[in-house]
């Protein structure tokens, strides 16, 4: 392999760390969360409890957009 050969899995991870890092900004907590192997912090913890702890809170949010007509006719039609 070449050293500046671009890998499906090396490309894979570079995704997921930049849309770690906007759902993070959109929290509002980028500049707070720190990354390290244990969460002893409230935001401290590895990417993937940094991933949980996204989904967790965007789980319990409703988002605000315009509904598809597909979206409305399956009832989830939610003015926010």
């Amino acid at each position: 392999m070449i050293t500046d050969e671009l890998t499906a899995k090396f490309a894979a991870k570079s995704y997921w760390k930049k849309e770690l890092e906007e759902e993070l900004n959109d929290l509002g907590i980028q500049e707070k969360w720190s990354f390290n192997k244990t969460s002893a912090l409230p935001y401290s913890g590895s990417e993937e409890d940094a991933m949980e702890y996204v989904e967790s809170r965007r789980s319990e949010q409703l988002y605000a957009h315009t509904c598809s007509k597909l979206c409305s006719d399956k009832g989830l039609f939610y003015t926010i």
